[in-house]
């Protein structure tokens, strides 16, 4: 049996050859290359620990149709592959992620004024959300929770702590 080249740039592959696939890399072209893996991985991590269930019964969509659990389940990706603020979320990073493509979202879900609010609304749910964490990770985010809490960037830190539910379980 002969060895076939996978990329043959000078010769043809046989026609006999079954299943064959000819690729000239000379004429290979990349158009909108996007984190892909990272993302596909986070969110199956957030399906997983059923952080999707969690958050779309409390959060669910508004009057124009945004689903603020896809804008969460961004932030957190964001945060947690590549942490920055949120204009650099909303300038650079969702347009070269794959979020939108992985939640057949648009850009909308990414606008500024979109992620302040998604943010703003967290709050009043934290204490329910540690509250559904098994075992001593819920211990030791609550200990973490009250040492930041009187610090002016409580938001920030309830971000960050719900990240941890990735590393602890």
């Amino acid at each position: 049996m002969e060895q076939l080249k996978l990329f043959a740039a000078e010769r043809r592959l046989l026609a006999t050859a079954p299943d064959r696939v000819e690729v000239r890399l000379k004429d290979f072209e990349l158009h909108r290359p996007r984190q892909w893996s990272g993302c596909w991985l986070f969110s199956e991590l957030w399906k997983q620990l059923q952080l999707d269930e969690f958050w779309r019964v409390r959060l669910g969509c508004s009057r124009e149709g945004t689903d603020w659990e896809h804008v969460l389940q961004t932030l957190v990706c964001y945060r947690l592959l590549d942490p920055g603020s949120e204009w650099h979320l909303h300038r650079v990073w969702f347009e070269q992620s794959a979020m939108g493509d992985l939640l057949a979202e648009d850009f909308s879900i990414a606008a500024k004024d979109t992620l302040y609010r998604c943010l703003d609304s967290l709050l009043e749910h934290k204490a329910e959300l540690f509250d559904s964490l098994p075992g001593p990770g819920r211990a030791k985010i609550r200990r973490l929770l009250r040492r930041n809490a009187k610090r002016k960037s409580e938001m920030k830190t309830f971000t960050r702590y719900t990240l941890f539910l990735f590393f602890f379980f």
